[in-house]
């Protein structure tokens, strides 16, 4: 299960992120899904993890999928969150005959 937590692009009726929506999601999602061993992923980048939920370390349990559109210098443990490394990387989009994807790195 992947918790995405990234800032409101205008078209989302969701509002901005915040510590205790992400706690409360997380603790709601684990708690019907049996517990912590339930295999989480929390994706979302930089701007939204620092500027806007101020940088928690709480989660570095849960594996991390980060949105690094500039490389590996936005990953830890350069940068946020308490992660050590990051599990996933999604670090560009290419469209190939018309349909875009995420190019993303698995980290094992």
């Amino acid at each position: 299960m992947v918790v995405d937590v990234e800032e409101p692009n205008g078209t989302s009726s969701t509002g901005t992120p915040s510590k205790t929506v992400v706690n409360d999601f997380i603790n709601e999602l684990s708690n019907k899904l049996g517990g912590f061993q339930v295999n989480l992923v929390i994706y979302t980048n930089k701007d939204t993890w620092v500027k806007l939920l101020g940088n928690p370390t709480n989660w570095s349990y849960i594996a991390l999928w980060l949105s690094a559109m500039d490389g590996e210098s936005y990953c830890p443990p350069h940068t946020f969150g308490g992660w050590v490394n990051w599990s996933y990387m999604q670090y560009g989009i290419a469209t190939l005959d018309g349909v875009s994807t995420d190019l993303d790195e698995l980290n094992v």
